[in-house]
């Protein structure tokens, strides 16, 4: 769903997809704007890219407990606090903030 016209933020019903794997919203054209859901780790995606959007607030925390993601892209955002420290027990993942 990379390069749409999405608008808004990201709904929490989003984890009601259990057979997601892998969610590209990145670059959308008016960016989509807001937080984004600590839901989002109920997935237990492999593939997150959320870039060149307007994300804004905070990088959930709970994201540092995603076993099973091999990507993790969150760049080119507005986010305005510091990257959890939890997101250091990561392993094995490419992460682009």
């Amino acid at each position: 769903l990379k390069n749409n016209d999405i608008t808004g933020s990201i709904p929490t019903d989003i984890a009601t997809l259990s057979k997601l794997s892998k969610l590209d919203l990145s670059r959308q054209k008016q960016g989509l704007v807001g937080g984004i859901p600590e839901e989002i780790a109920d997935l237990g995606l492999s593939f997150l890219n959320l870039a060149h959007n307007r994300l804004e607030q905070t990088i959930p925390s709970v994201f540092g407990t995603l076993d099973e993601i091999k990507v993790l892209d969150l760049s080119s955002n507005e986010f305005s606090q510091s990257i959890p420290s939890e997101l250091g027990r990561l392993k094995d993942t490419l992460l682009s903030l």
